[in-house]
């Protein structure tokens, strides 16, 4: 027996924040607690949106273009807190670990995820292609992917086509036989086609007449004989 979700594709590779889990939701949760805990341990009045505007600035700044999102929101403590009053010490350090423990630790994923990865997986090879820093294995859904492609650790990033060929490499297959999902029209849906994947753009928002999750999937997938 042969398995296909689409006539002449053989893989699926998903994005993960936004598409596999609400990284919003995830990121809301764990500033605020940080914030918290910069106040109760070191005395400091931070608002987390002040955190979040910080490592936006730190993102944006070319002596950080290359840097991993670690040392980037690390870079984005140390200034807010520098700012609020703090001099010296492993604070900084110390408030980057707080947080990405609540970071990974309120990251879950969309309840239809688990079930659509199960039912594809045991059908068809499943890629995930992310410029994000969340580890499947902490999410619980490591056991579903074949590949796994993560930008900042191969010095490739969406939306360059590269990262989309080297899952394709690491499937074994030709991009015309990868459908590509994620919620980012540029890095996911153009990026993909570019590098000629099929793609389908995923709007959780519901706002259009795109898929609002990954549920369609599972009406995709069928039986052939060969």
């Amino acid at each position: 027996m042969s398995s296909t979700l689409l006539p002449g594709v053989r893989a699926v590779s998903f994005d993960g924040d936004g598409t596999l889990w609400d990284l919003r939701a995830a990121m809301s949760a764990a500033l605020s607690q940080t914030s918290s805990h910069i106040a109760d341990r070191y005395g400091l009045t931070v608002a987390a949106d002040a955190l979040a505007r910080m490592r936006d600035e730190v993102a944006r700044d070319p002596d950080y273009r290359s840097a991993t999102m670690e040392v980037i929101r690390g870079e984005s403590f140390r200034r807010c807190m520098q700012r609020a009053g703090l001099t010296e010490g492993r604070g900084p350090q110390e408030v980057l670990e707080f947080f990405l423990e609540a970071r990974f630790t309120a990251t879950a994923p969309y309840p239809e995820v688990p079930e659509v990865l199960s039912a594809l997986s045991q059908h068809i090879p499943l890629a995930y292609i992310t410029n994000g820093n969340t580890i499947l294995e902490r999410v619980g859904l490591a056991g579903y992917f074949k590949v796994a492609i993560v930008g900042q650790e191969i010095g490739v990033r969406k939306p360059d086509p590269r990262i989309y060929l080297r899952a394709c490499a690491e499937l074994d297959l030709a991009p015309h036989e990868v459908l590509h999902v994620g919620d980012d029209p540029v890095e996911d849906w153009a990026a993909a086609r570019q590098a000629g994947l099929r793609a389908v753009l995923l709007d959780r928002a519901g706002g259009s007449d795109n898929p609002s999750d990954l549920s369609f999937l599972l009406d995709r997938i069928w039986i052939s004989g060969h």
